[in-house]
């Protein structure tokens, strides 16, 4: 249990942006901070920020790897999960190289709670623990639904995650229950009140008379979404599709000139801030697996299709959710096709998806989560 502290005045929040869920979960907890304890000083750190300068080249590494060799990256990723005291060693060693930037961080702000939402700085923060001592309390979030040993840090008080299987998983590690929590993953207080979907299209100015089909690949615009939009095309069913291609501008430009020549009608968007209102709005997903992007659509109760899924979590993560027959996966265009008429033809099967992602998402679990750490660090409000 997380060290009893009668007044929280300093937060920190440390993400990596190898991927927009990890941030977008940290963002979504300190918006529940501040709307409920606003004299409490929350930070939210970007671990691979450009100043850190390994932190950083490792981002881009990982990055450059996931896209060009995703096969090597699935390797590293196996070999990783695997138990052993080689594996253990590696891991710490990795973050021996990270620790004095998670130091200098601890003695910058001198924080009451430390909130991890990817592993590399939870595993710095660990390694700090464990070689040189360290009273704040420290609580990670588990960002997918599958369970990963980089994750797992018995220096860590407290864990919040997905899935009782999580759980489980981490239990077969060793770790005690009462400290692994199943809250879901924390999304943003807009994905819990959808909103009228009708009313919503007009504001946007979307036909009400089509099926609206939203692609998205996360906030880095990974993935195929390039050849999952041509795949619009060979629908028979009149379709409109939005795409949102986050911070890619190479893929904005690329999907621009491709909607361009389309005869589905088409809007590309950037980084867009009302992920919530689209959600609500449309009838169907294509997307990858991130772990925050699917517990956005399950809060909001919208169908999805998994389009050929990253190697490592994003594999993982759809093994998971189509297990629980929430989601479809399609691995080839013509499968998309395939499976995206099926869904636009027996909207029974629409509404039997959309039911069984309301009936286990967790639009609260920013609040539950901020709820437990208020009740086992002690106190978020001023005595």
């Amino acid at each position: 249990m997380i060290p009893i502290c009668t007044q929280i005045r300093q937060v920190l929040i440390i993400s990596a942006s190898v991927g927009a869920g990890h941030d977008q979960a940290g963002y979504a907890l300190k918006t529940e901070i501040d709307q409920r304890y606003p004299h409490v000083q929350t930070e939210f750190i970007d671990f691979m920020d450009s100043k850190y300068t390994f932190n950083n080249l490792l981002k881009e590494v990982y990055l450059e790897v996931l896209e060009c060799a995703p096969s090597l990256y699935n390797f590293v990723y196996q070999i990783a999960a695997r138990r052993g005291n080689a594996q253990t060693n590696a891991k710490y060693a990795l973050f021996k190289t990270m620790q004095h930037h998670m130091e200098d961080l601890f003695s910058k702000y001198h924080p009451d709670l430390a909130i991890f939402t990817h592993p590399f700085p939870c595993g710095a923060a660990a390694r700090m623990r464990r070689k040189r001592g360290c009273a704040t309390p420290l609580a990670a979030i588990v960002t997918d639904f599958s369970f990963h040993d980089m994750w797992c840090f018995h220096e860590v008080d407290e864990y919040f995650v997905a899935t009782e299987e999580l759980r489980q998983a981490f239990a077969g590690r060793g770790m005690p229950n009462c400290r692994v929590h199943v809250t879901g993953i924390p999304v943003r207080p807009g994905f819990g009140v959808t909103g009228d979907a009708t009313t919503i299209r007009q504001k946007w100015g979307f036909r009400g008379d089509r099926p609206l089909v939203l692609l998205m690949g996360g906030g880095l615009g990974l993935g195929s979404i390039e050849e999952a939009l041509l795949s619009m095309d060979q629908l028979e069913q009149p379709v409109q599709a939005v795409v949102i291609t986050g911070k890619n501008s190479g893929l904005f430009d690329s999907l621009q000139n491709i909607a361009g020549q389309m005869r589905q009608s088409v809007r590309v968007l950037g980084f867009v801030d009302n992920i919530p209102e689209l959600m609500a709005a449309a009838d169907i997903l294509i997307t990858k697996p991130g772990g925050l992007t699917v517990s956005e659509a399950m809060a909001t109760g919208l169908p999805m299709v998994f389009y050929k899924s990253l190697p490592g979590q994003e594999e993982d993560n759809s093994r998971y959710v189509t297990s629980r027959g929430i989601a479809l996966e399609a691995d080839s265009s013509s499968q998309l096709v395939t499976t995206l008429s099926g869904l636009l033809s027996q909207r029974q099967q629409l509404h039997i998806l959309r039911e069984r992602s309301l009936r286990l998402g967790r639009p609260q679990s920013s609040e539950h989560i901020i709820d437990i750490l208020n009740a086992r660090v002690g106190c978020f409000a001023i005595d």
